[in-house]
């Protein structure tokens, strides 16, 4: 069981891969997948997925699927993470004002405590980390016509900005990206998978970070690097290797809301995916300016 289906999306043509779940080495990768955008269960009940093969990147590690399959494909789970300033740095800065660096904190949620060690988790909080890298100015890609966080705040007064957080969230489909047939005992679902940024604007007063409103350099920042994500991808792995992670939450979601059976998925649920050591906290990476009352 094995072939390929052939999307037309003007102006490109994508050539989907299917690759058989019972194929699939665990502690292995998705028989070479780099991204995976739909699924076929056949009438005998066997799944296959599909994707696609692109040169250059690496394939997605199938315990990648495994925690997807395990955590939001069983439970329902929604998987985050966060990186958190470490506040207790801010107390010997007055204010909080000037160049300053500080630890990342790690935090995680959302999936089965024994899940949250692992290389799925991992990857998302070191695309994280290079999403912060970007916005605060350390890596500097060239790519027309976009400009980082710390490039707009260039064209605004210090008394006028602000400390901003940036996240990595999975974008709505559009209208007509996602397919689903079925046949004679077999559904298919083709979908499309899209990663954008979101911001949101804040003010340390006090001795802690407050709402500080509306914000259209935050705004901005984060537009520029929604529509900019595949190319800065293209640049970056990590920021690449986030779509697996992306693709496989959107892949169990669609297993589980339309209640998709199959034996293929029993050594996926008893396996234990291998850890993966998270650190407690990433390095600093000023510096920053920060606005105050």
């Amino acid at each position: 069981q094995h072939g390929a289906v052939v999307i037309r999306l003007e102006p490109v043509i994508k050539k989907l891969v299917l690759v058989p779940l019972k194929s699939i080495r665990l502690g292995g990768d998705l028989g070479g997948l780099t991204r995976v955008s739909g699924f076929v269960r056949a009438s005998d009940g066997s799944i296959l997925l599909a994707g696609l093969r692109e040169p250059g990147h690496t394939a997605i590690p199938s315990d990648f699927l495994m925690v997807a399959i395990q955590g939001v494909f069983k439970k329902g789970a929604v998987p985050f993470i966060s990186l958190d300033p470490d506040m207790s740095a801010y107390g010997t800065l007055p204010g909080a004002i000037g160049s300053i660096t500080v630890p990342q904190n790690t935090r995680t949620g959302g999936l089965p405590e024994g899940l949250t060690q692992t290389s799925f988790i991992k990857a998302m909080f070191e695309a994280d980390y290079e999403m912060k890298r970007l916005t605060l100015g350390i890596n500097s890609p060239i790519i027309p016509g976009f400009r980082r966080w710390f490039d707009l705040l260039k064209d605004v007064p210090t008394s006028q900005q602000n400390a901003v957080r940036h996240w990595l969230c999975s974008l709505p489909s559009p209208a007509g990206d996602v397919y689903v047939y079925r046949s004679s005992g077999s559904v298919a679902m083709l979908f499309e998978s899209l990663i954008g940024v979101q911001s949101e604007s804040q003010r340390f007063a006090s001795g802690t970070f407050r709402d500080a409103g509306n914000d259209p350099v935050a705004d901005e920042s984060a537009r520029q690097m929604t529509i900019h994500y595949d190319q800065l991808a293209e640049i970056y792995p990590k920021l690449y290797e986030l779509h697996g992670v992306f693709d496989l939450c959107k892949l169990c979601s669609a297993w589980r809301s339309l209640n998709i059976q199959s034996t293929d998925f029993e050594p996926w649920l008893a396996g234990k995916p291998s850890p993966a050591l998270i650190p407690h906290s990433y390095a600093g990476l000023g510096p920053f300016r920060w606005a105050t009352d």
